[in-house]
């Protein structure tokens, strides 16, 4: 259990997971769950950080967004090369020291440039997990139990995102406890400690050999792996169009929804995050493990051509919860909508990367996953939170309408990202007949 099985035969050829692949996929769910606390719990913690550092909105919502989704998204290609070529494991112990250390940096941040900083080495840490674990979980797992697999890990991050919310809750509520350090800093000094002792089980994983498959001559270069996957454009435009743009919805709503909460129906923070993490990740995880197992069932049933029909219509779902926001009076509609969202879009998380490595050659997955990730992070990291702050400060004018702003740019994105997936759900399918999947 300490390192590779050599000899063993990948999971694609025996039809059963390799042995230690069901430990090795908790410790990188439990992995993936830090990630995802690490990167949203600022979103709560925006008024004691601006406070204590005296910084202006702009700058927060820069050390949120900008300053971890620039590096996060770029530094996934390189760091997915070596994952390719080197070894899996070491990318990803090497991922957990850099971005726990600079968590607890967060924390001792005395200015803007420090904590920027700060939040720069967060994403570039984390930029090692996602693509390398995508890979694999593809090698640990046959193609029929991978949905299944996949939403074991990804369920990691849909309980971060509401843990993360509770936890912000948590730190806000001690806030008048006193002490030496701010509590919002002694949280992020936890969290760094908590994430760099992830580096130890993450050394006990096994690192299959790269699963069997046609190596794609000529594909060892960033641009002639871009030049690969542009010929074959038709079927990975629903992943590489459709997802970035169903991700600006959830990172969008995910960030804005404490705010609808505070500044619509003047809760307090705490209560915010409260209701609104248990809802996440309680739904949160339904929707990923219940989207698992229907994906692996529409895969027995039909290959993988199922999964993209089903990929848009729970994005229907969730655009039409999303967009009721506009008409519902209660704080109580408006976690229940958002609640509903979250399950719906569950889909995503699983469905897509499970499509993905279903149609990418097995000697390119995390490469592949890296430029998957790039774009769709970028994107829904980088712009979805910014999108509804712009549409709320130039459009409305008035900060209690980010309610309304979170519905005009979420339902867009959710039924647009359907209808691309809808429209290229043949070639795609096409692509994943070619390649036996």
């Amino acid at each position: 259990m300490t390192g590779p099985i050599i000899g063993t035969r990948p999971s694609q050829e025996t039809g059963a997971a390799l042995p230690g692949a069901h430990l090795t996929l908790v410790i990188l769910a439990g992995a993936y769950l830090l990630s995802f606390i690490d990167r949203m719990i600022p979103a709560l913690l925006i008024d004691p950080i601006r406070a204590d550092l005296g910084i202006t909105d702009t700058q927060v919502s820069l050390l949120i967004g900008f300053a971890f989704a620039i590096v996060y998204t770029t530094a996934g290609v390189p760091i997915a090369w070596l994952a390719d070529r080197w070894s899996r494991k070491g990318v990803l112990i090497a991922g957990i020291v850099i971005w726990g250390s600079m968590t607890a940096g967060c924390g001792l941040a005395t200015g803007f440039i420090q904590f920027f900083i700060g939040r720069m080495g967060v994403g570039l840490g984390e930029a090692a997990l996602t693509p390398t674990a995508y890979a694999l979980v593809t090698d640990l797992y046959p193609p029929q139990q991978r949905s299944r697999a996949m939403s074991v890990f990804v369920v990691g991050g849909a309980a971060g995102a509401g843990i993360a919310l509770l936890a912000g809750a948590a730190v806000i509520d001690l806030a008048g406890t006193g002490g030496a350090l701010a509590p919002w800093r002694v949280a992020l000094l936890l969290l760094g400690g908590l994430t760099l002792l992830t580096a130890l089980p993450i050394s006990r994983i096994i690192e299959p050999p790269v699963s069997p498959g046609p190596r794609t001559a000529g594909n060892d270069t960033l641009k002639s792996l871009i030049v690969a996957l542009w010929r074959e454009r038709g079927a990975f435009a629903p992943l590489f169009i459709a997802v970035p743009l169903m991700n600006l919805t959830l990172y969008g709503a995910g960030a804005w929804g404490p705010a609808v909460l505070t500044r619509v129906y003047h809760w307090d923070a705490v209560s915010a995050g409260t209701w609104l993490g248990g809802t996440q990740v309680v739904l949160g995880i339904a929707g990923t493990v219940l989207f698992g197992w229907l994906g692996d069932r529409a895969r027995r049933r039909g290959g993988v051509d199922q999964l993209l029909p089903m990929l848009a219509a729970s994005c229907v779902i969730g655009a039409i919860a999303v967009g009721s926001l506009v008409v519902v009076d209660s704080a109580a509609a408006v976690i229940l909508l958002l609640g509903a969202m979250t399950f719906a879009t569950g889909s995503v998380g699983v469905l897509a990367p499970v499509a993905l490595q279903a149609i990418t050659e097995p000697d390119s997955r995390a490469r592949t996953a890296s430029l998957f990730l790039l774009v769709a992070n970028l994107i829904g990291i980088g712009a979805g939170p910014s999108s509804i702050a712009l549409v709320t400060d130039q459009l409305f004018g008035r900060p209690e309408a980010v309610i309304d702003a979170v519905a005009l740019v979420c339902m867009p994105g959710l039924v647009i990202g359907a209808l691309v997936t809808w429209l290229f759900a043949k070639p795609y399918a096409d692509r994943a007949r070619k390649l036996g999947n």
